[in-house]
């Protein structure tokens, strides 16, 4: 009984280094994948035709080869740069109206020029209030302590601009938040606009 445990063990053992289709009689130098197909993450060729598709996280050729370690596609990274970054969900150029869900009313928020200005809407009030924006970022503090502006919180806010996504539609939002923590912690948000129609 022991020596046949012993000879499944050894033929599962075997069976586990066989490449999943036969080498080529000719050795390869070196092998590379690309994107996978077939519910794999990479097809990989090595330099003497042989090809195989894995879901390793560092694919090796299964076949004599003399750098047996794939080379894998590059990833793409965007740089971050100080220009329009479209996640922030406002553009240089936009004016888009946000339901304020702590007020109750309608704010237009502009971005011009790097700056943004925040006005009411739809109703008759008169302020209006502007912060640089960090398009790194997607943040501005906000001085709502202007003139004829209704209860306003004493000090600067951050506002975050992001981008809310669903299957068919995106609207652009903004979190409130008290970064020195004197109103709530830091990571408490204060309030939210949402992006109207």
């Amino acid at each position: 009984m022991l020596r046949l445990v012993a000879a499944l063990a050894l033929m599962v053992a075997v069976t586990a280094q066989v490449p999943p289709s036969p080498c080529p009689h000719t050795p390869a130098n070196y092998c590379t994948c690309g994107a996978g197909d077939h519910g794999y993450r990479y097809l990989c060729r090595a330099n003497n035709g042989h090809t195989w598709e894995t879901n390793d996280e560092a694919p090796i050729d299964p076949c004599p080869c003399k750098y047996p370690t794939c080379t894998l596609p590059p990833k793409q990274v965007e740089p971050m740069t100080e220009h329009a970054m479209p996640s922030c969900g406002i553009k240089e150029g936009d004016s888009i109206v946000f339901a304020d869900m702590h007020d109750g009313d309608q704010k237009k928020v502009s971005l011009s020029n790097g700056v943004i200005t925040i006005v009411p809407h739809a109703n008759n009030q008169t302020w209006t209030t502007s912060a640089d924006f960090s398009p790194v970022h997607c943040t501005a503090s906000i001085d709502f302590n202007v003139p004829d502006k209704p209860s306003p919180p004493p000090i600067n806010l951050t506002a975050t601009f992001s981008m809310l996504t669903a299957a068919r539609s995106a609207k652009a939002a903004v979190v409130f938040n008290d970064k020195t923590g004197k109103l709530a912690p830091a990571s408490t948000p204060l309030n939210a606009w949402i992006q109207l129609g």
